[in-house]
């Protein structure tokens, strides 16, 4: 069975804030409350943006800079991820397990999150089946398979980006399939790699995540 969507794009897998406020004058930063996003502070006015716009003025000061955006990026050994989703009716997972990272996705309802193995511009291939692909697990080196619910739309959004696919469906229990290849090629900094990723998306019940091949 032919895909009805499929769709080639470039997510951005770097957990980049989405805000970046700095405190001039500021010695050290302030102990903040648990927040519904994630901060990041340092005592040097460094933008985690690249190119960033403002870096310029902010070495003109000295102070504090205070770095915001999606809860993802607050998550330890979590690569910044992308997402398939409903918008309209869900939420953003924020609670991460060791499991969750191990596995590099996370299910709840009405969403599935993806984690790149690299911290930077990664390609995807996203397709949407009216039935299960074939696929060879043993030519990929990571694959987990959730559960998605819709309303009829279905989004692949960036961690802290934009929406980059969006495909209209019949509402209903979706499969979502991750596949990630090419993985030992990624470099110690997490910034280079040939790393590659494909989305799988049929109408059919899945009761849980599950992970059927899990790379270290």
């Amino acid at each position: 069975m032919l895909q009805n969507h499929a769709r080639r794009i470039e997510v951005v897998s770097r957990p980049v804030p989405s805000i970046e406020l700095i405190s001039v004058g500021q010695q050290e930063p302030s102990a903040l409350p648990s927040l519904p996003f994630a901060v990041r502070a340092e005592a040097v006015l460094h933008s985690n943006r690249d190119p960033s716009l403002f870096q310029h003025d902010f070495d003109q000061f000295r102070g504090c800079i205070y770095h915001l955006g999606s809860p993802f990026c607050d998550e330890a050994g979590c690569k910044g991820p992308f997402f398939a989703w409903d918008p309209t009716t869900s939420e953003a997972p924020v609670d991460w397990s060791d499991q969750d990272v191990a596995n590099r996705a996370k299910a709840e309802p009405g969403v599935v999150v993806i984690c790149p193995v690299r911290d930077f511009d990664v390609p995807v291939d996203v397709t949407i089946w009216e039935t299960e692909p074939h696929v060879t697990f043993n030519a990929w080196q990571h694959v987990v398979e959730a559960p998605l619910r819709t309303t009829g739309l279905i989004e692949i959004h960036e961690c802290t980006g934009e929406a980059k696919a969006c495909f209209t469906v019949e509402p209903g229990e979706y499969t979502v399939r991750a596949l990630f290849q090419g993985l030992q090629t990624v470099s110690e900094d997490g910034l280079k790699g040939a790393d590659f990723y494909e989305i799988q998306i049929w109408k059919a019940p899945c009761e849980s995540l599950r992970v059927i091949r899990l790379w270290k």
